[in-house]
């Protein structure tokens, strides 16, 4: 399995019409998460592994 770390994920924020709306404004409530990505070539399985920050992030959230 290859390691792929420090993979973002974008949580929280808005979408669409309200993008459109407010621009930035609507990214407000956002939040970064980085998860440590595996990945067999062999057969395609994928494995995500929350880094320490991010199990902090979400245990408080």
């Amino acid at each position: 399995m290859e390691v792929i770390m420090d993979v973002p994920f974008r949580i929280g924020g808005s979408s669409g019409g309200w993008k459109l709306l407010f621009g930035e404004m609507a990214e407000l409530g956002e939040d970064m998460l980085s998860f440590n990505l595996f990945i067999c070539h062999q057969c395609g399985r994928v494995q995500f592994f929350a880094d320490e920050k991010t199990r902090r992030t979400l245990r408080t959230g």
